[in-house]
């Protein structure tokens, strides 16, 4: 059952945001190495799992997302120089806003005006997938809980309760949700997004290098050198 565990992991890596249907098969189509075909019959499957698992709950969007564009910048490349062109990046469809609530916590700019659904989902039997569809559609979210969410970016060797405050963890979210491509610290798509000085922000990514949580590499984007923060693991 590891596409099972699988298709939680991508649920989790993307946050406290949630993921909407059409995104996490767009997810799943990404995801290396993932062993199930995508076709009607395991999306269906797949739903029909996730509408029972005690790991998820369904939210309702007051608005719909703008659709998520996925990219990979080491695709823009100078074929003289050799280094990374930034270009302009698609719109950032989850904005930073900071959540710390009854042991809830992570980045979400809809936690206050999304509703919870999971009862409408998981009647007996629960929801098909092309009733939810038809009812919600892309203003349907699924989210992971805390622990899955935190298994996810944390890794399953590190300790239970981390010392990080509600910044770094939302930095580390963030870092999650990016994949293999990992975060730059500067640009136009990077953790810039916070806010944060260059010198502050240098001090959160030390500390969670320094726990072993990310790794640190050296990116030549055009012509400077930037960090990236890929998942350790």
């Amino acid at each position: 059952m590891d596409f099972l565990e699988s298709c939680l992991d991508e649920i989790a890596l993307e946050g406290l945001d949630g993921v909407t249907v059409s995104v996490l098969w767009m997810r799943l189509g990404n995801r290396q190495d993932f062993p199930l075909k995508l076709d009607d019959d395991s999306k269906i499957y797949i739903w029909s799992w996730l509408s029972r698992s005690t790991d998820v709950e369904f939210y309702e969007l007051v608005e719909l997302r703008h659709p998520l564009v996925l990219t990979n910048r080491f695709q823009n490349v100078c074929p003289n120089a050799g280094v990374i062109v930034e270009v302009e990046p698609p719109k950032d469809i989850y904005p930073i806003s900071i959540v710390n609530n009854d042991g809830v916590r992570g980045s979400c700019s809809t936690y206050k005006t999304r509703h919870n659904i999971t009862a409408e989902i998981r009647t007996s039997p629960p929801v098909a997938l092309s009733q939810a569809m038809n009812t919600w559609g892309d203003g349907l979210v699924i989210v992971a809980s805390q622990p899955c969410r935190e298994l996810s970016i944390y890794g399953p060797e590190q300790r239970p309760a981390l010392e990080i405050n509600d910044l770094q963890y939302c930095i580390l979210e963030r870092v999650g949700r990016s994949r293999y491509l990992g975060e730059v610290t500067l640009g136009l798509a990077s953790l810039t997004v916070f806010g944060e000085s260059p010198k502050s922000m240098f001090y959160h990514l030390k500390l969670l290098v320094r726990m072993g949580i990310i790794t640190k590499q050296a990116e030549s984007m055009n012509g400077w050198e930037h960090d990236t923060k890929p998942l350790s693991s």
